[in-house]
């Protein structure tokens, strides 16, 4: 499972770009249309590969707590021994230049922690043997 945290306000901005629309993301009355529009956004700006070759994850959806969101996504029917994990994440960089995301994974006991940017926004890493 992944999740990210993000400031309400800039996910808002960036899904007016994104959509053309105003969204209220805390908002229970324009929930579902603003889940959409979200899931769409994350669809195109996080992007996974497992030994080279594409590979989707599922929305679970997001929550709102004070000024933040949390989006929920995850992986299902993973290869057992994958040798490489790629990832590439543009998630707000297409509206604030100097955004950093942070993201965590973990595998069994290995772990990793990418801070992508601008600039930096794709890696893989190979797996212990």
């Amino acid at each position: 499972e992944f999740s990210a945290k993000l400031f309400i306000d800039d996910v808002e901005a960036v899904l007016e770009d994104f959509k053309g629309q105003d969204y209220r993301l805390a908002s229970p009355q324009q929930k579902e249309g603003a889940e959409d529009a979200l899931a769409a956004y994350f669809r195109d700006h996080f992007k996974l590969s497992i030994d080279g070759e594409s590979y989707g994850w599922n929305w679970i959806g997001y929550e709102c707590e004070e000024e933040v969101i949390w989006v929920y996504l995850e992986c299902e029917n993973l290869p057992e021994k994958p040798l490489e994990f790629g990832l590439r994440c543009t998630l707000l960089t297409d509206l604030f230049e100097r955004q950093v995301n942070y993201i965590h994974f973990k595998s069994g006991d290995f772990k990793h922690r990418w801070a992508f940017n601008a600039d930096y926004y794709e890696d893989a890493l190979r797996f212990p043997e």
